[in-house]
């Protein structure tokens, strides 16, 4: 992978931001260290040349002020254009005042400390061999700075001295900029952490409704039935009542029917509450052959009057999945549509291994102006939240073929 490929990769805008209170910060310790030497220390330097470099990187930082204001995203590669403009007009100081002679080389190491903390790998690598290269340069060209040797006896203690000094004041600056790199980058880091922190919270909250909303849509279809039952056993109840023809044993096969019914009602808002219990127990994995059938057996009890064709193929010879009660659900409530939705039976083929599933729903004469209900919505989610996807396509012998395909991790198993 080349520099060009990563153009495309943004950085975090604050860190050009960043890069401009950083650039302040040099221009002013720049700005601090030509002073010292020229009226500190009495050293003649090019005066003009310095302030004309300074002035170039006091524009450039207020162009980047501009794109700070005014930029969303911002690209690596903008973030290595500026650092090795930065590493150019460092250079170009250098270079007028003594080359790697210079004590304030050593600031070539922070933008490769930048570079490192920011960018790609690969770009950051680069930049430090651009870097590098610059440095080199300047062991060859450069202008000596021109201290006074006519005291012969005090010249090499002179020379030593401004070269300690430098060295301490080099070290101070870069401890400095440093420090504050690292604070700021932290506080940027904390932040991102913080945001995805939010965002996987966000995410978790919304799954639980969906399935929350799964499992209400399940429990109504479930509990419709045995609450039809009672509506008719009170009708007949009332019947008999205003005939006052009950009979004790007519009466007593009521109530039996009655509770009967009353407690299927009661285990399904059970199975409800369990099922919505945020401490509950992820499942053991199980064959996938054996949880496809159990959603099979679920629908039976529901439709015992419909006939659903399958064709199951198991291409390996050990297939685990791991049975999500939001995965049955979003199963049970397509298939449970699909019944809803024909004049006929349904067809369904499944073909699974051990990293995919793959399901089937070809439905026979589809009712005309069917609508798509909560259900089915609330079970597409499901799929897609669980990695899946799933797709309808009306075929031309008037049938509707509804295709799941879903990823099963080995991770997943084996965690």
């Amino acid at each position: 992978m080349t520099l060009a490929n990563h153009s495309q990769s943004t950085a975090n805008p604050a860190h050009l931001k960043l890069l401009y209170i950083l650039r302040n910060l040099l221009i002013v310790s720049e700005l601090f260290g030509i002073l010292l030497v020229y009226y500190g220390l009495n050293i003649p330097i090019p005066s003009i040349a310095l302030g004309f470099i300074l002035s170039i990187q006091i524009l450039f930082n207020v162009y980047t002020w501009n794109n700070v204001n005014n930029k969303k995203t911002v690209s690596s590669s903008e973030i290595f254009i500026q650092l090795c403009i930065d590493v150019i007009c460092l250079s170009a100081i250098l270079y007028f005042t003594g080359g790697a002679t210079n004590p304030f080389i050593i600031v070539f190491l922070f933008p490769i400390i930048v570079a490192i903390t920011i960018l790609p790998i690969k770009t950051a690598s680069i930049f430090a061999l651009v870097t590098i290269s610059f440095y080199s340069g300047l062991m060859i060209f450069y202008e000596a700075l021109p201290i006074n040797h006519n005291m012969h006896e005090h010249s090499a203690d002179r020379e030593y001295n401004l070269h300690i000094i430098g060295m301490w004041l080099a070290f101070v600056i870069i401890a400095g900029l440093i420090t504050y790199t690292v604070y700021n980058m932290s506080n940027v880091l904390r932040h991102q952490q913080k945001l995805l922190t939010n965002a996987k919270q966000l995410a978790l909250e919304d799954e639980q409704l969906v399935n929350l909303g799964a499992l209400a849509t399940n429990t109504i279809h479930e509990i419709n039935e045995p609450l039809t039952r009672i509506a008719n056993l009170s009708a007949g109840l009332e019947t008999l009542s205003r005939e006052r023809t009950i009979d004790p044993s007519d009466l007593s096969a009521y109530t039996i029917q009655l509770e009967k019914e009353i407690e299927n009602c009661y285990s399904t808002l059970s199975d409800l509450s369990i099922a919505t219990n945020p401490k509950a127990k992820t499942p053991d994995p199980m064959d996938t052959g054996e949880f496809l059938q159990n959603i099979l057996d679920i629908v039976y009890d529901n439709y015992p009057e419909t006939e659903i064709k399958t064709q199951w193929t198991q291409q390996d010879d050990v297939c685990l999945i791991i049975p999500k009660k939001s995965l049955s659900l979003a199963l049970i409530n397509i298939i449970r549509h699909s019944i809803d939705s024909t004049k006929g039976d349904i067809f369904w083929k499944s073909t699974w291994n051990t990293t995919q599933l793959s399901i089937e729903i070809t439905e026979f004469e589809i009712r005309q102006n069917e609508d798509t209900g909560l259900d089915i919505f609330i079970a597409q989610a499901l799929i897609k939240r669980l990695g899946g996807n799933i797709t309808q396509t009306k075929l031309d012998n008037g049938k509707v073929s509804t295709i799941i395909n879903l990823q099963l991790y080995r991770e997943d198993i084996e965690s």
